[in-house]
């Protein structure tokens, strides 16, 4: 997956291109170099307190009455007071009132880098409002499309087999940037680098241990909620550093919908390690959505079979999808290909076989399964892939399911 790049905003610059302003015959007379400056909302006004009806981030439209009549210093007030609001941008729109900008207000802005524009013909200022919040409201929309496809491809490796390890794999791909999961105790649990980086990429443990304390300006945390409220309403912390490329709203809005994923496979993992769930139940719906056998051919109807859907004759050969029976959304709900602990039809498979032909190693087969696998799990808490799950391969058989090999790391990064 390519990185995403600084987007999800509407500059200074992207603002001024926009044909609303653009009839305005605009000039930049000061913070030429800043006119990448977010603009969160476009405000038009003309009071001398101007400042104090901001938040922020606002691209300020003003005819200058405000400026008019009052002494430099008065004017380098109300030019300080908006910069010290952070605007993103002054625009100011020339006429018979104010054919020019006074010295003041030119050099205050110029002091402190505002983005001071003076608008050379006059413009509807109804227009450019409307310009710019419809980009900005268009561009939110994208944000949340491309944040959805994030969220699609990180429920597809889940439904793939793939864990956290993968799921943050794929994070870091898209953000292009390192990708960490602490505990609620600050514990690091995993971390992932984006692929492809190069001989000079950053080591992603190497980066935390260099930067975790350092509050990077431009880090996404998002907190990954826990199962009740309380003193374990936060279970896990979701923290994406921006050391290979800028983070932007994009990669905020991606985040959090990551963080209710992982939220719901950390669920799972910590109630089969506190017993609310068993480990055979972990077994069960393994055996229910990734059964070891897939097909058993062949078998011969010995009468006619009225399926409810159709006869089969007498003599037909019938090949045994077995398999498909834990996936049946008829049978297992609507999120049959989702893997669930806690599905109460858990237990409703044909892994085993039916009736006569059921498998005479069934418990011994359990059993070592509930046995060896909280064993491994409690000597390697952090077992995980050591390759993405979309990488193994499987094995070439028509009759049963699995991998040629299942590389894992016994304690990843």
């Amino acid at each position: 997956m390519e990185p995403y790049g600084p987007q999800g905003t509407i500059t200074v610059a992207r603002a001024l291109e926009l044909p609303a302003l653009r009839r305005g015959l605009p000039e930049v007379l000061t913070g030429a170099d800043r006119l990448d400056r977010p603009v969160r909302w476009v405000h038009a006004g003309e009071a001398p307190n101007m400042a104090a009806l901001l938040k922020g981030g606002e691209l300020l439209l003003t005819t200058g009455h405000g400026l008019l009549g009052g002494r430099p210093a008065e004017q380098r007030a109300f030019v300080r007071g908006l910069a010290e609001r952070d605007i993103a941008a002054l625009v100011v729109e020339l006429g018979p009132r104010l054919p020019a900008l006074p010295a003041a207000v030119v050099d205050t802005a110029g002091s402190y880098g505002l983005p001071l524009v003076q608008l050379h013909r006059e413009v509807p200022f109804v227009a450019v409002t409307e310009e710019i919040h419809t980009e900005l409201v268009n561009e939110h929309y994208t944000l949340l499309r491309q944040a959805e496809e994030v969220h699609r491809r990180c429920t597809e490796v889940l439904l793939g087999g793939g864990g956290v390890p993968e799921v943050l794999r794929l994070f870091a791909d898209f953000a292009g940037n390192p990708v960490f999961l602490q505990g609620a105790d600050g514990r690091l649990l995993y971390a992932a680098g984006p692929r492809g980086g190069g001989a000079g990429a950053a080591d992603p443990l190497q980066v935390w241990d260099g930067l975790r304390s350092c509050g990077l300006v431009g880090s996404v945390v998002t907190d990954i909620p826990g199962r009740d409220p309380g003193p374990g309403a936060v279970r896990a912390r979701l923290t994406v550093l921006p050391v290979d490329a800028p983070l932007a709203p994009l990669h905020r809005i991606a985040a959090e919908r990551a963080a209710g994923l992982l939220a719901v496979v950390l669920l799972q993992l910590a109630m089969v390690r506190s017993g609310q769930v068993s480990w055979e139940d972990v077994v069960q719906e393994t055996l229910r959505s990734q059964g070891p056998t897939a097909n058993i051919p062949l078998r011969y109807a010995l009468e006619d079979l009225d399926t409810g859907e159709g006869v089969i004759p007498r003599g037909e050969p019938i090949l045994l999808c077995i398999a498909a029976a834990g996936r049946d959304p008829d049978r297992h709900g609507e999120d049959a290909d989702r893997f669930d602990v806690t599905r109460a039809t858990r237990r409703d498979h044909l892994a085993f076989g039916f009736g006569a032909h059921h498998c005479l190693g069934r418990a011994m087969a359990l059993l070592e399964a509930t046995i060896a696998l909280p064993a491994l799990f409690d000597r390697f808490p952090r077992l995980a892939l050591a390759t993405p799950a979309e990488e193994l391969v499987p094995l070439e058989s028509f009759l049963s399911t699995g991998f040629q090999a299942l590389p894992v790391l016994l304690e990843p990064a």
